[in-house]
């Protein structure tokens, strides 16, 4: 988060485990680590998958309740390839959902891949939520999920996991040139 905030404009999405999320001091950590850095809450998204918010799910709502009405955002992760229930959509404070890899990679040749991603656009959509499309690899993928209705793209078209150093360094090329 150190390096991030030398990146105006830039959203940070942090995995974050079922483990961590259960932990007492889990929003406190959260907070610690945005007032030590001076990265800002709008800026930092969590990312949550479906099987971390089973167990304690009482507490995991409160808890991510209070960190959105801080600002941060919490997406849900990997939608469509866990429990997938509806009811999470409306009962977790999401502000985001990331279409899992394994439906945008046949949205090109399976009439189902390309009707759940459809569906998941006009859910997410009706609820206000932004809609992210994970494991973009082709021109026709992007083309596809632009034309659904996708808010953000993520994939190896746009580039690979980078370390920190080195994003920095591709960040202020970007700036320079644009």
């Amino acid at each position: 988060m150190r390096c991030a905030r030398e990146w105006p404009g830039i959203n940070l999405s942090i995995n974050v485990s079922p483990l961590q999320l259960q932990e007492d001091d889990f929003e406190a950590l959260v907070l610690d680590a945005l007032t030590e850095t001076g990265f800002a809450a709008a800026d930092l998204t969590l990312e949550v998958t479906e099987t971390a918010l089973i167990g304690s799910e009482e507490r995991t709502v409160e808890t991510l309740r209070r960190l959105r009405e801080r600002g941060i955002g919490v997406a849900l992760d990997d939608f469509g390839t866990g429990y997938s229930s509806l009811a999470y959509l409306r009962r977790f404070p999401f502000s985001r959902i990331k279409i899992d890899r394994s439906f945008i990679a046949e949205v090109d040749s399976a009439m189902d891949a390309a009707a759940i991603v459809h569906a998941v656009v006009a859910i997410g959509r009706s609820l206000g939520l932004k809609i992210v499309a994970e494991g973009i690899e082709t021109e026709a993928q992007e083309r596809f999920v632009s034309a659904a209705g996708v808010h953000m793209l993520q994939g190896y078209r746009y580039g690979l996991p980078t370390p920190a150093d080195e994003v920095s360094s591709l960040l202020g090329k970007q700036s320079k040139a644009g």
